[in-house]
């Protein structure tokens, strides 16, 4: 469920707001300022709420709450850059956030807990899954090379052309969104060891097949964005 509502649920709405804005584009012009500096406070306001998160997936679930911030920033900014920033995000979020729910999943069944208190020393236990945990949160933080970076780049843009004041709050946001990452990923690959946690069996290759087919349309989009963005241009 939390894989379905991550990859489709969230992005459907995306879409929707898409469409509706290019709809009702003249009221969406007069609220533009007001509901961006509602949506840029929401993310910042739901990515501060991840550091204090003891859950594992209460925590990847506000991410992504912040994550769609600012994807309505960029589409009320109503430019070309914002909607192809929004497309991109539809994308490469969906596909991020559901290998990050998966692994979520694939921990709890190793440890039979979400609790981040109780999930460490992963890097012991298991080492491949805990590097594709590094792999897919260095991709949910927008680090190069991968299609997020790429979605960053044009959503900021787009969002600045409107209001360059908002640059304040973008910059407070990527701080939170990497100190979070940082936060989920050094709390369950670190830390002392927990006699709860089993080691995962080497024939458990189906994990590692469906992470890994996550984590690779992530890194060939960026080669070939312009079957994303060209129709939008």
């Amino acid at each position: 469920g939390s894989i379905i509502l991550a990859a489709v649920l969230l992005k459907l709405g995306g879409y929707g707001l898409i469409r509706i804005s290019s709809i009702f584009s003249k009221q969406v012009i007069t609220i533009s300022p007001y509901v961006t500096s509602v949506a840029l406070i929401g993310a910042i306001l739901s990515s501060l709420m991840c550091i204090r998160q003891a859950d594992l997936k209460s925590l990847i679930a506000y991410s992504s709450v912040g994550h769609m911030g600012i994807l309505i920033a960029g589409v009320i900014s109503f430019t070309n850059w914002g909607f192809i920033g929004a497309v991109l995000i539809i994308i490469a979020h969906g596909i991020v956030s559901s290998g990050i729910f998966c692994l979520a999943n694939i921990t709890y069944e190793i440890n039979h807990t979400r609790s981040i208190i109780l999930t460490k020393n992963l890097l012991i236990v298991a080492p491949s899954l805990a590097l594709l945990w590094f792999l897919l949160i260095i991709t949910n933080m927008a680090a190069p090379p991968s299609i997020n970076l790429l979605r960053e780049i044009i959503l900021i843009t787009g969002t600045l052309s409107k209001n360059p004041l908002n640059s304040v709050i973008l910059a407070i946001l990527r701080f939170i969104t990497v100190a979070y990452s940082l936060y989920l990923y050094a709390s369950i690959r670190h830390g002392g060891h927990i006699t709860l946690i089993n080691s995962l069996p080497s024939t458990y290759t189906r994990y590692y097949t469906l992470i890994t087919l996550h984590f690779i349309p992530v890194i060939v989009l960026i080669l070939i964005p312009t079957y994303i963005t060209n129709h939008l241009i």
